[in-house]
């Protein structure tokens, strides 16, 4: 049995308790970033921990915000650039900055061939970043992630991606 706990804000004047167990049989990921995402579980519990920059409206069709406020696509669809909510904090009340982002895509890129043969999701959205090829196995970022402030991160694709946008919320790129 799988027992995740977590925590969330208590409500005092409800009197409501400050943890939520929710409780699966199933089988126990041996990874638990994003990038290794295998599993329907693991499906379910990264889109209860974790947020993504953007996520889907149940049309199905409209992006809302997440992480990211705002977001532009360039015309050819090759470059994103994501306006991070100033206010999105982790779990320890630390900012979540853009640094934050380019980290998660950049883990992504570099361990790009484990993930992608041994049975993962794809990841190819963080692949398809500008060098993304060029930094597998390496500590390096690729050169088409790009901070622009604290809260605002640019994604420069190597070929125009008009569906890169659409798979943010796809739990393989949680941040």
């Amino acid at each position: 049995t799988m027992l995740l706990a977590v925590s969330v804000a208590p409500v005092a004047a409800q009197g409501a308790p400050d943890t939520l167990t929710v409780t699966r049989v199933s089988d126990f990921p041996t990874c638990f970033h994003p990038i290794c995402f295998q599993t329907g579980n693991q499906y379910m519990n990264f889109q209860l921990l974790y947020n993504s920059l953007v996520k889907v409206d149940t049309d199905v069709s409209t992006f809302i915000p997440d992480l990211a406020d705002s977001w532009d696509v360039s015309p050819d669809a090759t470059t994103f650039t994501f306006k991070l909510n100033p206010n999105a904090m982790w779990h320890d009340g630390t900012p979540v900055t853009a640094d934050d982002v380019i980290y998660t895509a950049a883990t992504a890129a570099q361990m790009a061939e484990t993930y992608t043969t041994n049975g993962t999701y794809s990841i190819a959205n963080w692949t398809a970043v500008l060098g993304a090829d060029a930094v597998v196995g390496t500590t390096n970022v690729p050169e088409g992630l790009k901070k622009i402030d604290d809260h605002t991160v640019e994604f420069t694709l190597a070929a125009p991606n008009a569906v890169w946008l659409r798979n943010l919320p796809d739990p393989a790129y949680m941040i």
